[in-house]
Formats: C-alpha cells, sequence, structure tokens
C-alpha cells in the first residue's frame, strides 16, 4: 500500500534511486528440512518410539536396567535441566541427529513414564499407535477447526465420532447430534465441567427471566447461584466454580463405606438454600471418583434435579469408557440403555483415560446444545461467513472456551476403526480381571484392609495393625509407598478416605499384563515386610 500524505515512506521508498534493501533470493525462503529430509527423520522417530516402548514392556529389565533406561517416576531434582541446556536459543540451525541426543540424553531422564507397565499412579495417560497416528495426521493438517467453514471434515467427522462414541456406550439419544443435543470433543474434564456450567447458569437464566420479567435482576442471579457436588468430586468443578463466578459451592457428605455421594442431604440441602432465597442450578453427579472410584447414584439424584429444576452434569471421567460393557452399565447405570442417565443434561468421559487414545480427548456431550451456544457464542464480522449464517452447520468455536480446535477426532476415529467396539470391549475388561487377580492376592493377607469397593480397575488399601493407632498406621502406609516408588521400579499415588491414608492400584496401563501385576503385588508384599522388619529392629522409628 503507498504511504498517505501523514505517513512516512517506506525505506525503500525513500530515494528512487538508492538500491532495494533485499534482493530476490530474499523473497523466497528455504526451509532447513526437505521433505526427503523429514521422511528420513520420521522413519528414524518411528525407530525411537518402538525402542523406548519396548524398553518399557520388557518385563525381566532388572533394576539396573531400569535405572539405565527408564525408571517409572523420574529420578531428577527440580532445576535439573536448566543445567543441561543453554540460556538462550542457538543463533544458527542444529542437526536432528544432536536435537534427539539431547531428548535420549537430557529430556528423557525428566520424563515420568505414563506409560511403563508398572505405572499404577493417579489414572494412566493411555496410548495406541492408531491414535499416534491420528496425532501425526492432525498434526500434518494442521487444520484450526473453529466454524465449518475453516476446516468442514474436521467439524463433520467430530460429529459423527461423537454420535459413535455415544452410541457405543448407550447413552441417552437427546445425547445424539440428530436431537437437540450433540456431542463435542473438549481438551479435559475439567473444561467440560466449565462448559457445562455455563450451559447450566444459561438455563436457569432463562427460567427465571421467563418468570420474572422486568423484575430479573443479573447481578442479583449472578450472586445467589448455588452449585453442589460431594466431598469426593473431583476438584475441577470447585475450580469451574472459580472460573464462572459462583460463590456458592455445597460439598454434599459422602457415605462412609461406598464414597458416593449422600443423596438425602443433598436434597436437604437444596430445600435449605431455596428457603434462604439462595438459586441452586447445578449438580455434578460422578460415575467413578477419581479417589475412589465411587459411583453416585444417579437415579436418585437425577430426581432430585427434576423436582428442583436442576441441571445435572454427570462426570465419568476415567470410568466412562467402561460403559461400552453391558455388565458395567447393568451396574453403574441402570441397565443397558444406561437408564440412570436420562436425567443428565450433560455427561463426560475422557478416551485418553481408558479408552486407548492419547492425550488430550475428553468426550462431552449436552442435551439441550442451546443453552450452550447461547452462553458461549460471539459473532464478530471477521468470523462470519454463509455457511454459519445458514444454520445448517455446527461451529463447535460456539461449544467451548477458546476459538482454535485441534482435529482431535481423528485420532479417536482411527482407534474406533482399527479396535473396533469388540477389541474395546475386550481391553477393558482386560484390566478388569487383572485388578479382580490383584485383589484377590491381596486379600490373601490378613494385615491388608480394603478401604473402598473395587469397582473397575482400582484398587485402595492399606497396611492395617488393630493394635496400632490411627495416626500410626497413617505413617505407616506414608512411608511404605515412598519406599515402593523409590527405586522406580513402579508408581503408585495415594489418597485418603475418611481419614485414612490408603494406597491407590490403578491397573489400566495401555501395555500392562499379568507379569507386571505380579511384580507389583510382589513388590508391595516385601517393602511391606522390609518395613515391619525395620520397625521390628529398631531402624526405623514411628513416633506419633
Amino acid at each position: 500500500m503507498l504511504p498517505s500524505n501523514n505517513q512516512q515512506p517506506l525505506p525503500s521508498q525513500e530515494n528512487n534511486n538508492s538500491s532495494s534493501e533485499f534482493t530476490l533470493e530474499e523473497l523466497n525462503f528455504q526451509h532447513p528440512w526437505s521433505a526427503s529430509d523429514f521422511k528420513n527423520h520420521l522413519n528414524t522417530v518411528g525407530d525411537y518410539i518402538v525402542n523406548y516402548h519396548d524398553q518399557l514392556i520388557n518385563p525381566n529389565n532388572t533394576l539396573e536396567e531400569n535405572k539405565i533406561h527408564h525408571p517409572v517416576c523420574s529420578q531428577v531434582q527440580p532445576g535439573y535441566l536448566q543445567k543441561l541446556l543453554p540460556n538462550e536459543a542457538p543463533l544458527n540451525g542444529e542437526s536432528f541427529d544432536d536435537i534427539l541426543k539431547d531428548v535420549s540424553e537430557k529430556i528423557t531422564m525428566g520424563v515420568t513414564h505414563w506409560q511403563h507397565p508398572n505405572f499404577y499412579s493417579f489414572f494412566s495417560a493411555n496410548f495406541s499407535y492408531p491414535a499416534l497416528i491420528g496425532d501425526i495426521l492432525s498434526g500434518m493438517f494442521n487444520v484450526i477447526g473453529f466454524s465449518w467453514i475453516t476446516s468442514p471434515a474436521c467439524t463433520e467427522l467430530e460429529t459423527i465420532v461423537m454420535d459413535w462414541l455415544a452410541k457405543a456406550l448407550h447413552l441417552p439419544k437427546h445425547f445424539l447430534s440428530e436431537t437437540t443435543g450433540g456431542g463435542s470433543i473438549q481438551d479435559t474434564a475439567s473444561s467440560a465441567g466449565v462448559v457445562a456450567m455455563l450451559a447450566a447458569k444459561e438455563k436457569k437464566r432463562v427460567q427465571m427471566k421467563n418468570e420474572m420479567g422486568d423484575s430479573f435482576n443479573q447481578a442479583d442471579f449472578q450472586g445467589k447461584l448455588v452449585a453442589y457436588v460431594s466431598s469426593q468430586t473431583h476438584s475441577s468443578i470447585e475450580k469451574a466454580c472459580m472460573v464462572t463466578g459462583i460463590i456458592h459451592l455445597r460439598k454434599i457428605s459422602a457415605y462412609p463405606d461406598t464414597y458416593n455421594m449422600n443423596e438425602n442431604e443433598l436434597e436437604k440441602t437444596i430445600q435449605q438454600d431455596l428457603e434462604n432465597g439462595l438459586i441452586p442450578f447445578f449438580v455434578c453427579g460422578t460415575i467413578g471418583t477419581t479417589s475412589s472410584t465411587a459411583i453416585d447414584d444417579l437415579s436418585k439424584i437425577g430426581a432430585i434435579c427434576q423436582k428442583f429444576s436442576l441441571f445435572l452434569h454427570v462426570d465419568a471421567a476415567f470410568v466412562g469408557s467402561s460403559l461400552m460393557l453391558p455388565e458395567c452399565r447393568q451396574a453403574f447405570v441402570g441397565g443397558d440403555n444406561c437408564e440412570y442417565l436420562e436425567f443428565a443434561d450433560s455427561f463426560t468421559f475422557n478416551p485418553h483415560k481408558w479408552m486407548l487414545t492419547n492425550f488430550d480427548c475428553c468426550a462431552f456431550w449436552v442435551k439441550e446444545r442451546k443453552h450452550l451456544k447461547n452462553a458461549l457464542s460471539l459473532d464478530p464480522e471477521y468470523l462470519k461467513n454463509k455457511a454459519s449464517s445458514s444454520g445448517l452447520v455446527t461451529d463447535y468455536r460456539d461449544w467451548q472456551l477458546p476459538l482454535g480446535r485441534r482435529f482431535r477426532s481423528l485420532k479417536l476415529w482411527l482407534v474406533m476403526r482399527v479396535y473396533g467396539i469388540s477389541g474395546l470391549q475386550k481391553y477393558l475388561r482386560h484390566h478388569i480381571n487383572l485388578t479382580k487377580y490383584a485383589e484377590t492376592e491381596l486379600r490373601k493377607q490378613s494385615c491388608i484392609e480394603f478401604l473402598a469397593p473395587r469397582v473397575t480397575s482400582l484398587i485402595c488399601f492399606r497396611y492395617h495393625n488393630s493394635e496400632w493407632s490411627l495416626q500410626k498406621e497413617n505413617r505407616f502406609n506414608e512411608i511404605l509407598i515412598e519406599r515402593i516408588n523409590v527405586n522406580g521400579m513402579m508408581y503408585m499415588s495415594h489418597t485418603v478416605l475418611g481419614g485414612k491414608y490408603c494406597l491407590r492400584l490403578a491397573i489400566c496401563g495401555s501395555f500392562t499384563n499379568l507379569e507386571h501385576v505380579q511384580f507389583a503385588l510382589s513388590t508391595i508384599d516385601s517393602q511391606m515386610k522390609n518395613l515391619l522388619a525395620d520397625l521390628e529392629n529398631g531402624t526405623v522409628e514411628i513416633n506419633i
């Protein structure tokens, strides 16, 4: 564009007789890697990935071999990487061989290996080669699919795959795209909780504005909203309240033996809040809590939500995958057609936890998409287009907080096509059966106490001595898990249930098989016996 009278001329325009400030060669950019280079490097990385997994999976690795290769939990100290890498980026490009060498020698030592078959901590981040290929293809296209027009296949494949998945889980029909609802892929269940809460708030706002007319006050409405969770609900829902400005959050107690929400207390609390002039609007029920995989009674909670016109969000982040199994649908959601979910306004689970789909991939459905879209839609001029205006397409930017979104459906599509529903069912039952085996073996020891019922593939247990105080038992189990984890051969996490510190054995790794579980049980047993011996001979003291 030529400069106006008020603009300073560009440097090259100051003197028509001056030489250009750039050469013709500088108008073309040459990337450091050619297509041939990329193909060679991709082959190298493919070998690197396979070798990495081979080193993780081999059950015959000795302790020393594992230390050399990949301890499950990284053994580095904070700030280790700062000492190994330069303070500034290189001025000139470096060779891929040197970069991959640094990955191997400097980065890998600081990685906690979530794909290790002896990773039993938290819930695993599932992996499969088809999902990895899906991520590579997504990176190849590198679309930013916020609207249908920005990449129609990105939008339409997501809609199709979410319908496939809803049908595989036998979710109620109101979650299918052909109805008033539909599904989208979020990054995590935490984000799903935020957008569900925004949809719930919008639904309640419309309801009250219709009831109150001109007397409706937005600021007064916002300040009176109340959300309800159980003491075992994931902390992300509390964060959702922080993000959405909900100042009233009620944490309903859980039953002491099963740790599911006390629905009687829920109803009483809602009634009390209504009597105090507050506005109950949102309840989060859980299928598989993080601490113990407790299952809330969604039939009773759903009925309460219907009675008081509350939005019911169901978080099934980990256990949701198991709804592919008819026996789990029968046990958790009332039958083969998930009858207990009929009252759910939204439902979410993470295929990246237990469905062989690489992180991140969170499946999220709503019963009425209009509330979600009304809460999140903006239409600036630069995003307007005929397709969106036609009303015939879905723009997933209206279903999430960010504008941009990745082509995540590709990896989910590949997983479902390569494994099939039957293959995924076999995978899920594999972990459930491994966990049943582990539970049976642990029950052979009278000193092991189980803190919660085993639901799918998590066991919560601890060492118990009836002659010890609770404080001493808790400290013993703290030391026990530290010893189990310290040498890097396996990795477990803990929780506290009913004031009791316990160990969590989550058997859901993509590569975990019987020999790995047997190793884990042997390690737990030997470390427990060693700790008891050290207490006996005075090497270790627990002073409470």
